[in-house]
């Protein structure tokens, strides 16, 4: 009788309190003083690329490809208070547009493909104008295959059409530089 409750007892055990599993190896924490310097792994680490969709907020698709903005990139000029800065992203080229591109930069790719680019926005508020600032070109492997920026001086400023990126891009300036100074 004893020896069947003490079956009973550690089945019980095994039952309520399970072993422990172990979901990967232990973190060397050494080292580690500050709590901001720890981590918890209960979610995975957003990879790399997962980390770079996510800073980007979709504006429209036309003709040339999809745009993106990143609402961390607007900004007011520091010399003039009528001018902000937005950097779009424009993937889903359209292919006649990657083949020109792909061809353009054959002795950087290798084997490898334009992706998408970036491009930094100047637009003047009160005059309804843009200019392009500068740019960047991508590969589908991460890389950047050329950078441009346009010297302040050398901009040049054009109006804003009606339905275009531009306008759709200084709706959203408009809109997140109002909320800034609304919760100042």
């Amino acid at each position: 009788m004893i020896r069947k409750g003490i079956v009973f007892c550690a089945l019980s055990a095994c039952l309520f309190f399970p072993p422990t599993v172990s979901a990967g190896e232990a973190e060397d924490t050494r080292g580690v003083d500050s709590p901001e310097e720890w981590h918890i792994g209960m979610v995975p680490e957003p990879s790399r690329w997962e980390k770079e969709a996510a800073r980007w907020t979709p504006l429209l698709k036309n003709d040339t490809g999809t745009y993106a903005y990143e609402a961390a990139s607007v900004a007011l000029d520091e010399k003039n208070v009528d001018v902000a800065e937005i950097v779009l992203r424009v993937s889903a080229l359209k292919p006649d547009i990657l083949v020109r591109l792909n061809a353009r930069y054959s002795y950087v790719l290798d084997e490898d493909t334009i992706s998408h680019m970036e491009q930094r926005l100047k637009l003047n508020r009160r005059e309804n104008s843009f200019a392009t600032a500068g740019h960047k070109y991508f590969s589908r492997g991460g890389i950047v295959i050329e950078e441009t920026r346009i010297p302040e001086e050398q901009l040049r400023f054009h109006p804003i059409p009606e339905g275009s990126v531009a306008e759709a891009a200084l709706d959203i300036v408009n809109g997140i530089l109002a909320s800034k100074t609304a919760g100042k």
